[in-house]
């Protein structure tokens, strides 16, 4: 059964929910708080939208009462003498939300009456930028323009500007930024509203396949970053699509109006992972599978030669033993950071191996084709923590083994010198130290004397001939 006007406002403005019938989910509060702000403001009259059936009597007498009651009585509430404030006024939004839908309307122009009523003696408060920014909010999904309601509601804050804008993608007829000459100062935030039309219908459509700049002019979008936006979702879309089926990059980007950059290397990574790789995956070299797809992006170039080093034949061919030169060229591999992760395999493998075990740097390097300068570092390190460290750590000096395994990088030196020696236990003889020790000397008699004296005793016979 109804309860009597009275009955609710002895709640306190308390619209209960009836007991018969079936009662709507609970729409947003925020939106209830808008409706009765907007009343308040454009003053509407009390009026319910729908007709009461004359044969729903019960329903009829409560829509008398609520249009019947006086705003004095209304005021009487403990609620409504405070209803300005915007805590208070949620409340009550959330009380008429609770109402069967046919007595919301008449329940929200009579708080929106009241409200107008408590703040006449205080206006401040129905200025207050919240509320305004409610007004303003509920007239954009009217129709109303932006500028023209941010203007008028002396809205000028930048985000709450930026508030205004969203509220426009908010509108049932979708999200269309309105031609208007707007002022330079509110550049971000048109082009932060056209971002968030990209993100939603526009970008929708580029998706689908519509051609970016007829979205772009339907939309009217012209920030730059929104434009490139479009683009990318373009290729994401029907435009990636078509790659993927073998159509060539260069016909999609055409066909679809591409130029960004971005997105033309998206395309050609879209390439790059499907039919590139099915190719060198059958054995066909990389640079003879990048001019026939078309790929011609330095990033893309490095991916697809990179793939067919880490999950091909290339990368196994090297650690098997086969030169990095020799497979690089089979494999039409020419960048540089690809060429220096395929002489990287090779360092953490067999050549690695070879140097540990005391075979010189130089020689390795050359039979093995390690050419970049930080894979043959790693190899001259790889020596140093082998045989050549060992000797140095047992003794012999660092300079005569570098020497000797053809150690010539500072930061090898470096580690090869300040390494520490072992010192014999205690109790054995000394003999292998001094075994190290007559070794160095031997080393360098022949490594640095030697050479003067060859010249001494050439220009000796020299003189005897005569």
């Amino acid at each position: 059964m109804f309860m009597t006007l009275e009955n609710v406002i002895q709640e306190g403005f308390g619209f209960v929910t009836v007991n018969q019938g079936e009662v709507e989910p609970l729409p947003d509060i925020d939106y209830f708080v808008q409706l009765i702000v907007y009343a308040a403001s454009k003053n509407i009259p009390l009026r319910n939208k729908q007709p009461v059936d004359e044969g729903d009597a019960p329903r009829k007498k409560v829509m008398e009462h609520l249009n019947a009651v006086s705003l004095s009585a209304l005021a009487a509430s403990a609620y409504i003498g405070a209803i300005q404030d915007l805590p208070t006024l949620e409340h009550v939004a959330g009380r008429i939300s609770a109402l069967p839908h046919l007595l919301r309307h008449s329940a929200v122009q009579t708080a929106g009456q009241q409200l107008r009523k408590a703040t006449t003696c205080h206006p401040e408060n129905l200025a207050h930028e919240d509320l305004r920014m409610r007004v303003g909010k509920r007239r954009i999904l009217n129709g109303e323009s932006w500028i023209a309601v941010a203007l008028e509601q002396k809205i000028a804050r930048p985000t709450a500007v930026i508030e205004l804008n969203r509220e426009v993608l908010n509108r049932p007829h979708g999200a269309i930024v309105l031609n208007h000459p707007f002022h330079p100062t509110l550049a971000p935030f048109i082009a932060a509203l056209e971002t968030i039309v990209v993100e939603g219908a526009a970008g929708e459509e580029a998706h689908s396949g519509i051609p970016w700049q007829r979205v772009a002019g339907k939309y009217e979008i012209m920030c730059p970053r929104a434009t490139n936006q479009l683009q990318r979702i373009a290729v994401n879309g029907v435009a990636g699509k078509e790659v993927r089926n073998g159509v060539p990059w260069e016909e999609v980007a055409e066909k679809y109006g591409i130029t960004l950059d971005e997105a033309i290397v998206d395309l050609q990574m879209i390439i790059v992972e499907g039919k590139a790789w099915q190719d060198v995956r059958n054995g066909k070299p990389c640079n003879i599978v990048a001019e026939k797809h078309g790929i011609t992006d330095p990033g893309a170039l490095y991916i697809l030669q990179y793939m067919a080093i880490d999950e091909g034949e290339a990368g196994e061919e090297v650690r098997s033993g086969t030169s990095c030169d020799t497979v690089a060229q089979k494999w039409g591999i020419s960048d540089v950071m690809a060429i220096y992760q395929l002489q990287m395999i090779a360092v953490n493998g067999l050549a690695g191996e070879r140097v540990r075990n005391g075979e010189r740097c130089n020689t390795v390097a050359r039979e093995c084709g390690i050419t970049h300068d930080e894979a043959f570092l790693e190899l001259q390190l790889k020596t140093v923590d082998g045989m050549a460290g060992e000797r140095v750590r047992n003794g012999e000096y660092g300079i005569a083994v570098a020497g000797e395994y053809r150690i010539s990088h500072p930061i090898a030196l470096k580690i090869l010198e300040t390494m520490p020696v072992r010192h014999p236990p205690f109790g054995q003889s000394t003999r292998t130290a001094r075994a190290g020790i007559w070794s160095q000397w031997n080393t360098l008699a022949f490594t640095i004397l030697l050479p003067p004296l060859r010249m001494i005793a050439n220009a000796f016979w020299r003189l005897m001939g005569r």
